[in-house]
C-alpha cells in the first residue's frame, strides 16, 4: 500500500513538470510576449514610426489582438506590440493614415492608447 501512496505524489510531480514545460514552451513561442506582424510593403523614406502606449493588455492574446487591428489599417506596413512594455511600435505611411487613426483602432478594441511618440 505504501507504493500506491508514493505513486500519487510522483504522478502529481510529473504532471506539474509537464505543465511547467508547456508554459515555458508557450512563452518561447510567443517570443517573450511580443507580437510582430510581417511587413506588408517597403514604405521607403515616406514611412514614419511611432510608439503608442497601450493600457489594458493582460495576455499574449491581447497583444496579438492589438497587432492584428493595427496591421489591418490601410497604410500600416509593420507592427510590433510588446505586452511587457505595454506599447505598440507602428510603421506607417503618413500620407495614407494618421497617428490618431491608429490610436482610434486601439481604443475601438477596448484598450486605452496613449499619446503616440515618434520612434528614434
Amino acid at each position: 500500500m505504501t507504493g500506491r501512496i508514493e505513486a500519487k505524489p510522483r504522478r502529481a510531480f510529473v504532471t506539474s513538470a509537464l505543465a511547467l514545460a508547456a508554459v515555458l514552451a508557450l512563452l518561447g513561442a510567443v517570443g517573450a510576449c511580443t507580437s510582430r506582424s510581417v511587413p506588408q510593403a517597403d514604405q521607403g523614406s515616406n514611412g514614419k514610426t511611432v510608439l503608442i502606449p497601450v493600457e489594458g493588455m493582460s495576455c499574449a492574446a491581447c497583444a496579438a489582438r492589438v497587432r492584428k487591428a493595427l496591421a489591418s489599417v490601410s497604410g500600416v506596413s509593420d507592427v510590433e506590440v510588446s505586452l511587457v512594455g505595454r506599447r505598440a511600435q507602428v510603421r506607417f505611411d503618413p500620407g495614407r493614415v494618421t497617428s490618431e487613426q491608429l490610436v482610434a483602432a486601439i481604443n475601438d478594441l477596448g484598450y486605452r492608447a496613449g499619446t503616440p511618440a515618434e520612434a528614434p
